[in-house]
């Protein structure tokens, strides 16, 4: 996923849980200098992973655009940055 400035990708696996659980993960990057921005992640428990990772994608998308809207282009900028389903690491 891309904009202008910016771009979105999902983690190369899922991160299983022993309750049956598993997390998404996914970072924004600056196009222009390469930085990472941050990452987002999600665990999902309802769905079967094909769904989850479907929409972890829409809300990755979201995130991108409201980035791009707001002019987050920065790791400072990403940390002060209030969103929805904003994740703490």
């Amino acid at each position: 996923m891309k904009t202008k400035n910016l771009e979105a990708y999902l983690s190369g696996g899922v991160e299983k849980h022993l309750n049956g659980t598993f997390t998404i993960y996914g970072y924004i990057d600056n196009r222009k200098n390469g930085e990472e921005i941050g990452r987002h992640k999600c665990t999902y428990g309802e769905y079967t992973i094909k769904e989850a990772r479907e929409r972890f994608k829409i809300e990755l998308k979201d995130i991108l655009d409201l980035c791009e809207e707001y002019k987050i282009f920065n790791n400072d900028e990403w940390i002060t940055f209030d969103y929805p389903h904003k994740a703490t690491f």
